[in-house]
């Protein structure tokens, strides 16, 4: 009877290491892949995103560390990793700008959208660009930001094809957390909202990263980010605030 049972428990471990071993090789649907085409090992702050329109994108810049100049690309796949024709350049400026804080979206039309920061003009500002699904730039590179500089660029898709940018703004002696709504169009619905409360007294040190931002089916916002309000250098705390979307598009945020 004993003996009945060592098999038994035997060929229940041997069917529950099997099924472990097949369930873990599914986990991995494809090898690790190269996105970029360049002859050289300078690709650098890679970010992907995929929605149900068969196909993900992702976004990296090359880039010559410590200096972080470089071109902002894009390469499409599908599904199973394989390459939807070549890498494109995502912006339009000059080879040797400093950039950053990238982030791309697909809307709920299949369009690519991307946006970034960079000093092109010798400040850092936002920027956006809007690609559709065959890689045709739909817009120039546009500014964001409405003030004397901004750094971040993280986008949201909202539902019925708009999105949200999240920027760090240079605004006040502190900087401010800051977000601007555009709906399908690309067109800015208003100006740019303040999202933090943070009092514009921490100097240089008060500047925020962020925000990242979320977009739940009932349309309510949600924006993250840290700042140094609580401390005399960096880093700080993170903060979170909560808006609904019907109301943010028309009204003035206050602090």
């Amino acid at each position: 009877m004993g003996g009945v049972a060592m098999k038994t428990a035997k060929l229940t471990l041997f069917v529950l290491l099997f099924a472990f071993s097949t369930a873990k090789a599914d986990i991995v649907l494809v090898p690790d892949f190269r996105v970029d085409q360049d002859p050289t090992p300078n690709a650098i702050r890679s970010v992907a995103s995929s929605i149900n329109y068969g196909y993900f994108v992702v976004y990296y810049r090359f880039a010559n560390p410590p200096t972080f100049k470089g071109r902002g690309y894009a390469r499409r796949f599908d599904l199973n990793g394989n390459p939807l024709g070549n890498a494109f350049r995502v912006d339009g400026a000059p080879d040797n700008i400093e950039a950053g804080g990238q982030s791309v979206i697909i809307d709920t039309n299949g369009n690519m959208v991307f946006a970034w920061s960079d000093n092109r003009t010798g400040q850092y500002h936002v920027y956006f660009r809007k690609f559709d699904i065959n890689e045709t730039p739909l817009n120039v590179d546009t500014v964001v930001d409405q003030g004397t500089g901004a750094n971040g660029g993280y986008l949201t898709s909202l539902p019925g094809g708009g999105f949200v940018i999240g920027f760090g703004d240079f605004a006040g002696p502190g900087g401010t957390t800051s977000a601007r709504i555009y709906n399908s169009s690309s067109i800015p619905i208003g100006n740019t909202i303040r999202v933090d409360q943070n009092p514009d007294v921490d100097s240089a040190y008060g500047i925020t990263s962020g925000p990242l931002t979320a977009v739940s089916p009932t349309g309510r916002i949600f924006f993250a980010w840290d700042d140094a309000r609580n401390r005399t250098i960096p880093p700080g705390n993170i903060y979170a605030r909560i808006f609904d979307f019907q109301e943010i598009r028309s009204a003035t945020i206050s602090r």
